[in-house]
Order: C-alpha cells, then structure tokens, then sequence
C-alpha cells in the first residue's frame, strides 16, 4: 500500500488523495494557529520600543519560514538567518551552538542570544518528537511562558559539529551557499524573510561583511553553588543522558 495520492486513469483523485490533501490541510491549519498563539505570547513580552519590535518581528518572520518550508532539523540554517537579519537591524546578536538536553536528551543544536537569553524557533520543529518543544523567545517557553526548562550548552561536545566544522573550514559563504534547492543559498532566504518584514538586503553587500562569521560554542560553566541569573541560560546537572540528534 502506497503513502501517495493515488489518481484514477481519468485524471480525478481517488480516495487515498481525498484522505491525505484532508489530513494535510487540517496539519496546515493547526500550524497556522500554534505559530499565531506563539507570536502572541512573544509580543506580549517583547521589550519595548523599536528595536525590541525588530527582534519580535523577526523572530515571527523566521518562525513562519520554518513551518511554511516544512524546514525540519534546521536550528543551524535558520539561526545563521535569524543571526544575519537581527545583525542588519542594529541587534547585537550571537550565533550559538552546542548540546541541548530536554528530559534528559542530549542534542546537537543551534540557537541565537541577545544580551544572555536565548531565542530558538528552530526548536520548534526537530527531526525528532522526543525533543520538539515550543520556541523560546528571550529565555521564555512560549506555551508555558515560564523559563524554559530545556538546556542550553548542558554539556562539552562529545564530537565535533560537522557543520560549525564546515563552515570553519571552507568559509561561512561556502555555508550559506551550499543550499542549492533555495535561490542563493540561505542569502537568498534572509533576503526573502527580510521582504517579509520590511528589511531590505544585498546579498552582494552580506557576504563580505558576514565572510568570518562563526559559531560561538556554549558549554557548561562553573556554578559554585548559584543558579544562573538569565533564563534560558542553563546549566546541566544530573545523570549523562542519552545522545540524540536534533
């Protein structure tokens, strides 16, 4: 039995396609109402003024590009977009990898800070449901909106990241170029949620100002007994967990 629509000689669709553009369609309905929810809750805790609306805007404008492109596992591409469009608009962000734990989960992530808390869309939608979660906006859960409980450099890599490894060795262009479904790469992405949100870019004028772009590698620190003072900045504590990819 096959998973694809299946058409009748005459050209019309035959029960299996009904069923399966039924059961896309109510999947794209939901979506569109968790990522609205979502975008609720974080303008609800933006910071004020114009340069908080900027990362709120942006933030739901990666959001949407996620989940509209169906872009599963795609914390690194997404954040390296995030990070170039916040940098643009005035934003002192920092792009972020390492290891993620949820439940005891450890995975291989990508995420963007400003000023110490963390932002992650890319969470919401892994390859994996055992580490999907809601975004994170400025350290908050955005179902809970508590501090979220997921941990950001909860341990020191236990192997290298091959794609922060790429990106070193061949240059961050070389990165953001090697995305041949997508018209210039993943420039071509920024640009296009740039559209979305009322920022205009030169794909020309970003590559060389974002040509030794790197990732900045998270990883546990020294607690001496205190709980860290930001949410969303976390620190592992507890059994090793399991290895998983994100």
């Amino acid at each position: 039995m096959t998973d694809f629509p299946q058409i009748h000689r005459d050209g019309q669709r035959g029960p299996t396609s009904d069923f399966l553009l039924g059961r896309q369609m109510e999947h794209e309905l939901l979506v569109k109402l968790q990522t609205a929810q979502w975008k609720k809750s974080a303008e609800a805790i933006r910071t004020p003024g114009l340069a908080g609306f900027r990362v709120f805007a942006t933030f739901c404008g990666i959001l949407d590009f996620i989940h509209q492109r169906a872009w599963q596992g795609a914390c690194h591409a997404s954040s390296v977009v995030f990070h170039v469009l916040l940098r643009e608009q005035g934003a002192d962000s920092v792009l972020c990898h390492g290891m993620a734990e949820k439940n005891g989960i450890l995975f291989n992530h990508s995420w963007v800070e400003i000023e110490g808390r963390v932002y992650d869309a890319a969470i919401s939608n892994t390859v994996s449901r055992d580490v999907d979660s809601p975004p994170v906006f400025a350290g908050i859960d955005l179902a809970t909106m508590q501090d979220t409980r997921l941990v950001y450099g909860a341990q020191t890599p236990r192997d290298a990241d091959q794609i922060v490894v790429f990106a070193r060795e061949k240059g961050f262009n070389a990165y953001m170029d090697a995305f041949p479904h997508l018209r210039h790469g993943l420039w071509g992405a920024a640009r296009d949620v740039g559209k979305r949100i009322g920022v205009r870019l030169n794909i020309a004028k970003l590559r060389a100002v974002y040509a030794d772009t790197a990732w900045i590698e998270r990883a546990p620190r020294e607690r001496n007994g205190e709980e860290p003072d930001l949410p969303g900045d976390r620190f592992a504590t507890g059994a090793d967990p399991s290895l998983r990819s994100g």
